[in-house]
């Protein structure tokens, strides 16, 4: 039987997704769509965390919540400093 995720498992992968990109030279900026509740965790729980990340690393983190999907859901998009999509891997 596999686990049912929570909101504070699923933020704990979106902030290794956020630091892992913030180290990268050409991110200057992250859009993460979430789930709602996904979204108010990381805001309200992660939000010292994620200011200091973009601090340290001139970046900007944007978290888009939406009801209308799955609880799991999670989009990332980094992009350099002309709006392009910066590939991570």
């Amino acid at each position: 039987m596999g686990q049912v995720k929570t909101a504070e498992s699923l933020s704990i992968e979106v902030m290794r997704l956020v630091m892992s990109a913030a180290g990268h030279e050409q991110v200057t900026r992250m859009l993460i769509e979430v789930h709602d509740r996904v979204g108010n965790y990381l805001n309200n729980r992660k939000r010292k965390d994620l200011i200091r990340i973009e601090d340290e690393n001139e970046v900007e983190v944007v978290i888009v919540t939406k009801s209308d999907v799955s609880f799991e859901h999670m989009t990332f998009r980094a992009e350099d400093a002309a709006g392009r999509e910066v590939n991570l891997s």
